[in-house]
């Protein structure tokens, strides 16, 4: 049974996956595989209207998921990302990818064009004189990825910085006022 503390948790990682730029779910990585939090855009890519429908069609779970006949542990990542393209391009979105051995979307900086390699446990960044959690980062520079699939547009960065800086204040604002506990890899 879940806790009044692990609720709050919960409903942080829920806030935060509202903001994220694509579909965010979590799932127990147990036998059961419940699905604990995922986002709108998962949703969306589901065909589903609301939360209830989405846990109708799925079971709270991936694994007795009947339309793909075993869990998408199983069968991921390859199949998971077949599937959530197909969907993507069902409901009218595009799907983007990125040669991520070549983008190192952690490691680089947009302001300098520059990379540099940092330990996983430093969640914290500085971009340009600005402190920057760097999973949000990353999406961000995912989110601006070029054609080729290997290049961050680095002009589109620049005029995008201002707004991802405003909504990643704001999202490290409202879990902080909400009170809810959060996960220290979150670096805030």
């Amino acid at each position: 049974m879940r806790t009044d503390k692990t609720k709050l948790s919960l409903e942080s990682i829920e806030n935060i996956s509202e903001r994220m730029p694509g579909g965010f779910f979590i799932y127990k990585a147990d036998e059961n595989e419940e699905l604990i939090a995922y986002n709108d855009v998962v949703l969306n890519i589901y065909g589903c209207a609301d939360r209830a429908s989405f846990k109708k069609l799925t079971g709270g779970t991936f694994k007795k998921k009947k339309r793909f006949g075993s869990s998408i542990r199983d069968r991921a990542p390859a199949m998971f990302l077949a599937i959530l393209k197909r969907k993507c391009l069902l409901q009218g979105g595009d799907v983007i990818t990125a040669d991520t051995k070549v983008v190192r979307a952690s490691q680089y900086d947009h302001v300098t064009d520059s990379y540099k390699k940092a330990p996983l446990s430093c969640r914290i960044k500085t971009v340009g004189g600005h402190r920057v959690q760097r999973d949000l980062y990353s999406g961000f520079l995912l989110k601006h990825v070029s054609g080729d699939n290997r290049t961050i547009d680095r002009a589109g960065c620049n005029l995008g910085f201002e707004a991802f800086l405003q909504s990643q204040e704001q999202c490290i604002n409202d879990i902080r006022a909400s009170g809810a506990g959060y996960p220290a890899c979150f670096g805030f």
